[in-house]
């Protein structure tokens, strides 16, 4: 009965768009009344806008005061050490599985490290200590600046530098500048130096 009705349905409504042609030509079908687009292209007005209007720097105020720059300041290391953290995780809220079920609940704890891996160190100075930094940095490595401008360090000296945000702060345990983090194994190993009496070079 239900293959009837549905069989019926959509016979019924072939037949009224087919009955909804008013032209054909040229491989092509149109359906009702055609209009000419009237309205200007937003891409286009957004350029044209942009255009006419002058740009004014101060209109941003400072560029050591803009809030995007800024990142924790870390007191400078007075010992050297190492030390390892496992920067586990818990999950804020539930995970579900393609059924809707809970699969993983909120408040699951994990390692993340056993399932990814840091592909870089991570070399975490202020603006003193960046000649330091050049000078142990390999390839890969990211370059993070506590407190400073990084886009005034990055155009002094032509060189990838990062700002330290607080959530890698907070993830990575960090508290002095300079440290390199790095992945060993299932855990983050943080490296801390004490300038004063390490070798310049690293």
């Amino acid at each position: 009965m239900m293959n009837t009705v549905a069989k019926t349905f959509l016979y019924g409504v072939t037949i009224c768009v087919a009955s909804s042609l008013v032209h054909a030509s040229n491989d092509r079908e149109t359906l009702g009344k055609v209009y000419d687009i009237l309205e200007e292209d937003a891409l286009e007005e957004i350029e044209r806008r942009v255009a006419s209007t002058p740009f004014d720097p101060k209109v941003f105020g400072e560029e050591d005061d803009w809030s995007a720059l800024r990142s924790p300041v870390l007191p400078e290391a007075e010992e050297t050490r190492s030390r390892s953290i496992v920067p586990f995780f818990s999950l804020s809220f539930d995970i579900p599985d393609k059924d809707g079920n809970v699969l993983y609940p909120k408040g699951y704890t994990f390692n993340p490290l056993e399932y990814m891996t840091l592909p870089q160190r991570l070399i975490v100075v202020n603006e003193s200590q960046l000649d330091w930094a050049f000078s142990v940095h390999e390839t890969g490595d990211m370059i993070l600046l506590s407190g400073g401008n990084p886009l005034k360090a990055f155009r002094q000296h032509n060189r990838p530098i990062f700002k330290l945000e607080e959530q890698i702060r907070d993830r990575f345990d960090l508290q002095v500048v300079p440290s390199i983090v790095r992945q060993v194994g299932k855990k983050m190993v943080i490296e801390e130096f004490d300038l004063q009496k390490e070798p310049k070079d690293g």
